[in-house]
């Protein structure tokens, strides 16, 4: 179990790192031609029409899972129009890429942040890192405020690293399974969007997430630590 502060700490981060994700989708997808998330207003970092598509991934499960077992489960649905992106396999892919994109910005704009901190002497390396709050900065003799801020930008570096890596795994509906459409072309590609649009691949995404996500992420997570802390 983890204590409510942080529980609600990790919460925000993941509420709004997951808006951001979704508006970039919507976003993109407008901008190249479908409207369908725009119309639903999901091109907005206003949490309330992301909450509303998708209320158990936005806001039930996390909470739950976050004050029962102290671990945290959620997710976002931006809609799109599928025959567009069947017209379009290029699109989709852009579309696809822009969530984890929009993670990757927050994830460098925390980094950034860290850094400026260290060098400043206002943060300091944290002598453990926890498998929630991941990447939290020790910062010995602050402030309560200076301290929220310093496990803040940890945590959304944590959260955003955490949905980067997450969303690109290659497994459908993972957004990483677009990928490939970048080098598709025609009829090859459209039988591709069709393939992953196989409800028993989400079955075996699941799978593999549950059995083999965890090693991936601490190769990644050790990689990421000793670049943000070198």
């Amino acid at each position: 179990m983890i204590d409510p502060q942080t529980a609600i700490l990790l919460f925000i981060v993941f509420l709004y790192s997951t808006v951001c994700h979704e508006a970039a989708h919507a976003w993109v997808a407008y901008r190249l031609g479908d409207d369908t998330a725009y119309r639903g207003g999901q091109v907005s970092l206003d949490p309330i029409p992301h909450i509303k598509r998708a209320p158990l991934g936005m806001l039930v499960l996390p909470l739950i899972m976050l004050f029962t077992s102290g671990t945290l489960i959620g997710w976002g649905l931006a809609p799109y129009n599928r025959e567009w992106a069947q017209r379009f396999p290029l699109k989709d892919a852009w579309v696809a890429v822009a969530g984890p994109l929009a993670n990757l910005a927050l994830l460098l704009i925390a980094a950034v942040a860290i850094r400026i901190g260290l060098a400043q002497g206002i943060f300091e390396v944290p002598q453990f890192v926890g498998p929630m709050t991941t990447f939290a900065l020790a910062a010995e003799g602050s402030s309560p405020v200076m301290q929220m801020v310093a496990m803040t930008l940890g945590t959304v570096f944590g959260m955003n690293l955490l949905l980067l890596v997450i969303n690109l795994l290659p497994l459908p509906p993972l957004d990483g399974s677009k990928l490939p459409l970048f080098f598709l072309r025609g009829s090859t590609a459209n039988r591709y969007q069709e393939a992953i649009q196989n409800p028993s691949l989400s079955f075996i995404a699941m799978l593999v997430m549950l059995n083999g996500f965890g090693p991936i992420f601490r190769v990644v997570r050790g990689h990421a630590l000793n670049l943000l802390y070198s």
